[in-house]
């Protein structure tokens, strides 16, 4: 529990800080982390907004808090149950999220590179099929990020994927249950492209597919 919150701590003050320069929060932080090594190679990056900060953060921390992070932007809470069951993600395996990027249009599109042990699949639902309302409310959103993904929303290759933060097998309780819906990423995308976004949805009572991992497939976040 102390473990988790310092790491609580750790990305408050780091995404939450009130420091006049991005920078000062990574020369205030870093020396009170397990990063402190990494505190003389903050006047080389070029940090000028929050964003900056997080791609910094996803190239310098390890598994673990790469895995928080992502989860933190995708539900905004990461359960107290962190140190206490497995999770779906190996944490030995330093290719389990790793950050990329390529250049088209003369940008730099930046995109994490994820597995997980295990995954679900559904269909992109109709409007007149869904009943979530948040689900609704984010296709203006879904359709600019297809356009930018060069993506075709209307296409059956869309899908959305579920990732769960904790290996839910090994939960028991229906309170340990509860406390993982809570710790879920949403994805969609296309698999044949192998282009995904966050997506913010309540929870499927049912999905269509359940898939463990066997074959490594990788998810292209960006």
């Amino acid at each position: 529990m102390t473990r988790q919150l310092v790491a609580q701590c750790f990305f408050e003050m780091m995404l939450c800080g009130k420091a006049s320069k991005i920078e000062d929060r990574f020369y205030a932080i870093l020396p009170q982390s397990k990063y402190k090594d990494k505190i003389n190679q903050v006047a080389h990056w070029k940090l000028n907004n929050m964003v900056s900060v997080k791609l910094k953060l996803f190239e310098i921390m390890d598994t673990k808090d790469k895995l928080t992070l992502l989860f933190l932007a995708g539900c905004n809470v990461v359960s107290s149950f962190t140190d206490q069951y497995p999770l779906n993600f190996d944490l030995g395996n330093k290719s389990t999220i790793t950050l990329h990027h390529h250049a088209r249009d003369l940008h730099l599109y930046y995109f994490l590179q994820l597995t997980a042990k295990k995954y679900c699949v559904i269909d992109l639902p109709s409007e007149s099929d869904c009943n979530d309302d948040s689900f609704i409310l984010m296709k203006p959103m879904m359709t600019k990020a297809c356009d930018d993904l060069q993506l075709n929303l209307a296409s059956s290759e869309i899908k959305i994927v579920c990732l769960t933060y904790f290996d839910e097998s090994t939960l028991n309780s229906d309170a340990e249950r509860d406390a993982s819906n809570n710790c879920k990423l949403y994805l969609f995308g296309c698999f044949e492209k192998n282009k995904w976004m966050l997506i913010t949805l309540k929870y499927f009572n049912e999905w269509s597919h359940h898939y463990v991992n066997n074959n490594g497939t990788v998810f292209n976040i960006y």
